[in-house]
């Protein structure tokens, strides 16, 4: 990729376009966990029938969406100094967001799927088989198997 500037340039596109889509995925899984929250307490199900909890989750879900949302919204901001817009550089940037909506509404459209109340969404179901199939106790980490969460 380094033997012409042109192809440098491309590379920063799928560059650009990858990390925007991989913010963008970000913000719905912190979008999805904060809907979840919310039908856990309307349903009255608590934090900790869930087989892995953490403490701050829900507060984490609405930090992960700010600044995942922040990051994906300025990544391109060298395009709005004076005398730096590039098409090619906000395209690549900001090309992802328009994408996703549409594609999000021409899914809801083209398959007639609703968004879900919170009170409608079946938990039971979830919790039910969560208890018939429970999650094998994690062994505890001895020694240096502790640097293994760093990919688990």
């Amino acid at each position: 990729m380094s033997s012409s500037a042109s192809s440098s340039t491309v590379f920063l596109w799928f560059q650009n376009i990858t990390s925007s889509n991989l913010l963008l995925g970000w913000c719905s899984i912190s979008l999805n966990h904060i809907f979840l929250t919310k039908a856990m307490k309307v349903q009255g199900y608590k934090r900790e029938q869930l087989p892995y909890t953490f403490k701050y989750a829900p507060q984490a879900a609405w930090i992960s969406l700010f600044f995942s949302g922040l990051i994906l919204l300025t990544s391109g901001f060298s395009n709005f100094l004076y005398g730096n817009f590039e098409i090619s550089s906000f395209f690549s940037s900001y090309f992802v967001i328009p994408l996703f909506a549409v594609l999000y509404v021409f899914w809801k459209f083209f398959k007639g799927t609703k968004l879900i109340m919170p009170e409608d969404v079946d938990l039971t179901s979830l919790f039910a088989d969560y208890e018939e199939n429970p999650e094998p106790p994690l062994e505890p980490l001895k020694g240096l198997q502790w640097l293994t969460l760093l990919w688990s």
